[in-house]
């Protein structure tokens, strides 16, 4: 995060209630130039000049849906009339009686959507993840975290390499949702629920 520029370059003067990320885009790239990647994204309120959600996208199988699917799938849900997490609530889109609630935080169409670190699932590097970044890979891995994955989800159909790169998407999520001021933040899970019961 901070060799990519993601993080405020002065902390002496925040607040603990302030966000760790920049009032502005400039250093993230728009989902839409890797709209089939995988990874994690970040919610841009423009208004507000603040991020307000981190999300994650991965796909497996086949069918490689990235980005561009799951933006779409937001679009949809802060479209319908009746919210079915908290972040359709608080952005109900403009086109929606919702729209016109006291209680909401901004619009959809005042997101922009921005890539916070993103990856090719089919790459070669994507291909290497399950190594400890002292094998090439990139998070700290001893055989005991690489058995707990492998035999985590055992009920999914994930390839050992699509499971290694589950928790790498987690754990940037978890990473850039921490960043987010708590004020703002539409999140209320970061999604571990699958690594936690199979590691209990």
């Amino acid at each position: 995060m901070i060799l990519a520029g993601h993080v405020k370059s002065n902390f002496r003067s925040m607040r603990e209630e302030d966000s760790l990320l920049p009032a502005d885009t400039n250093n993230f790239i728009p989902y839409t130039r890797f709209p089939n990647h995988h990874g994690v994204y970040l919610q841009h309120d423009t208004k507000l000049e603040q991020k307000v959600r981190s999300g994650k996208k991965t796909s497996f199988g086949s069918a490689v849906e990235g980005f561009s699917k799951r933006i779409a799938e937001h679009r949809k849900g802060c479209k319908a009339a009746s919210p079915t997490s908290n972040f359709y609530k608080l952005y109900p889109s403009k086109s929606t009686k919702r729209s016109r609630s006291r209680t909401k935080q901004g619009l959809f169409e005042d997101l922009e959507h921005v890539i916070a670190a993103s990856y090719d699932p089919k790459g070669e590097a994507a291909q290497v993840v399950h190594l400890d970044w002292r094998e090439g890979g990139v998070m700290i891995l001893g055989a005991q975290d690489k058995r707990r994955v492998v035999s985590s989800m055992k009920q999914k159909p994930y390839t050992d390499i699509e499971k290694f790169q589950l928790l790498m998407s987690y754990l940037f999520e978890l990473a850039y949702d921490l960043a987010i001021a708590p004020s703002v933040n539409v999140s209320q899970s970061p999604g571990f629920e699958s690594f936690v019961m199979a590691t209990a």
